[in-house]
């Protein structure tokens, strides 16, 4: 499954689907990595920024909320 990247809506990240279960932010002036990969134990069906944080759902129906302006890398919130 792929998915177009998106930026957030300050435009200072990009996320997008690194495999079936991952999705990877990107800092969007340099093009470097942000962090490491976010590991879901699910196939991604969708992501999308809300605010400064991304939301992922899951194949199954669970979604995940991860902080995105943490220094250096995303942190899971929710659940």
């Amino acid at each position: 499954m792929g998915f177009l990247p998106k930026f957030s809506a300050d435009s200072d990240l990009v996320v997008t689907a690194t495999g079936d279960t991952r999705v990877q932010l990107w800092d969007a002036a340099t093009g470097e990595r942000v962090g490491a990969a976010m590991a879901h134990s699910g196939s991604v069906t969708s992501f999308d920024f809300a605010g400064d944080r991304l939301e992922v759902t899951l194949l199954d129906g669970r979604k995940y909320v991860w902080a995105t302006h943490s220094p250096g890398e995303a942190r899971r919130i929710w659940p």
